[in-house]
């Protein structure tokens, strides 16, 4: 009985072990645009947990995406936003991408801007940026 219970216990383990490291291999390895894809929809994920987002976030009727690059215009056809829009929302969202490119590193900036669709005011407005890879160690 013993016996069993530290071979399924090592079998667990095992298992965790074995999805951390697919986990940590598949992130590490994904296309640039679908990385892109799975860190936005992280992030606003946990921006809207957060409780940090303005009450008219959540009253989108209109997003409209600009992307500010060649680049950017070509990964933003492939990706689906995590941006949800709310119908008869009293609010657009206004969003500008960038993917840039150093000499260490690749990353995407994200500027939000909230208006009042009836006067066409800007309300809130916040920028993000999301790593793509890791900054190279000189």
């Amino acid at each position: 009985m013993n016996n069993r219970l530290h071979v399924l216990l090592w079998c667990l383990a095992s298992g965790l072990l074995a999805l951390a490291c697919f986990e940590y291999w598949t992130h590490k390895n994904l296309p640039p645009h679908k990385k892109l894809e799975k860190l936005w929809r992280e992030d606003i994920e946990q921006l809207e947990k957060s409780g940090k987002l303005p009450s008219a976030w959540f009253d989108t009727g209109k997003i409209e995406m600009i992307g500010g690059t060649p680049e950017t215009r070509q990964i933003l056809q492939s990706i689906s936003t995590p941006l949800k829009v709310k119908k008869n929302g009293q609010f657009g969202l206004e969003l500008l991408i960038i993917v840039w490119e150093d000499d260490h590193s690749r990353g995407t900036v994200f500027q939000y801007n909230l208006t009042n669709l009836k006067t066409g005011n800007t309300i809130w407005e916040m920028a993000r940026t999301l790593m793509l890879s890791d900054p190279a160690k000189p």
